[in-house]
């Protein structure tokens, strides 16, 4: 099992979501707790750019909702949620 550590910023993202959106969250924060990132219950790809080099991956929540995180040792730290034009990646 992987500690996660939710930075306040994407909690709050979180928190603002419709509530479909946040149900999603939840599974896939669940799962990466249990499972880490081997067989997510959504897509997760390692971003692009200036992420590219501090090791970022992105999970593709909804077809515009995006959870930033990166695994630290034993733990995941959520950075940033939110969409597209919140977070600039698209």
């Amino acid at each position: 099992m992987y500690e996660l550590h939710i930075h306040r910023a994407a909690e709050k993202s979180m928190r603002r979501a419709p509530e479909r959106i946040r149900e999603k969250c939840f599974q896939f924060l669940q799962h990466l707790r249990r499972n880490g990132t081997q067989h997510p219950p959504c897509h997760v790809k390692a971003l692009q750019g200036p992420f590219r080099k501090l090791k970022y991956l992105e999970a593709i929540i909804d077809e515009d909702y995006r959870i930033i995180f990166r695994k630290e040792g034993d733990a995941f730290s959520i950075r940033l949620a939110g969409t597209h034009n919140e977070l600039h990646t698209g």
